[in-house]
């Protein structure tokens, strides 16, 4: 990892510079620094800023926001299990949505049973009447039976409608349930994510630990 190759060049640099530049003394003094020293690098090339080996303070910061997001996809996955064991549930809303719509379709096929059963009476009332019966009996029946058919035709609506609402219902739960399926994956996903930069990132603080180890040890008694 990048952090690493700087942390170990830092460090290496921190244990070696010291007896360089001890005995390159005299040469340096006798040297200007050239101005390629203080050029800055052309377009295209690394900063040496950009190598700037991260401090503890940095690694271990790095460390806490990865212990707070992988805490929080913990969390999710939790949230995201529980929401799927609801649809579980009888009392679940889409299952309550589901119940009600049957109930109403039953009802609407029994109401469209009963109209047409009552469409079929007045046309058997019509087709009964005596061939003297009166411009008003037969005016009466007729209108029956064109009332009889048009309830019929209501119920029979209504329980287009009810079967309807029975099927969307369905569809509603089957849909939601495979989404809050999907979400407990993908909640999983994101904390395998968090929990692998978590590791890297305690990785990055404890090989900075290890690195800082020798380098200190080999500093000059009474250097800071």
């Amino acid at each position: 990892m990048k952090i690493r190759r700087i942390l170990a060049t830092a460090v290496a640099a921190a244990v070696t510079t010291p007896v360089v530049f001890l005995s390159a003394a005299p040469a340096f003094a006798d040297t200007k620094p050239s101005s390629a020293s203080t050029q800055k690098p052309a377009q295209g090339e690394e900063d040496p800023e950009d190598d700037k080996p991260p401090t503890r303070d940095e690694l271990e910061a790095a460390v806490a926001l990865a212990q707070e997001a992988y805490d929080d996809a913990v969390v999710a996955v939790a949230g995201a299990k529980e929401a799927l064991k609801g649809f579980d549930k009888a009392d679940h809303p889409l299952k309550k949505a589901i119940a009600d719509a049957e109930k109403a379709a039953v009802e609407a096929a029994a109401a469209k049973e009963a109209a047409d059963k009552a469409l079929v009476k007045a046309q058997d009332e019509e087709k009964a009447l005596p061939g003297d019966a009166t411009p008003e009996q037969k005016q009466a029946a007729a209108a029956a039976v064109a009332a009889a058919g048009t309830a019929a035709e209501a119920a029979a609506a209504a329980k287009t409608a009810a079967d309807a609402k029975v099927t969307e219902t369905g569809t509603a739960f089957t849909d939601a349930r495979v989404a809050a399926s999907r979400a407990v994956t993908l909640a999983q996903e994101a904390r395998k994510t968090a929990s692998r930069k978590l590791d890297d990132a305690k990785e990055e603080l404890a090989f900075y630990e290890d690195m800082e180890g020798p380098a200190s040890r080999t500093r000059p008694c009474g250097s800071p």
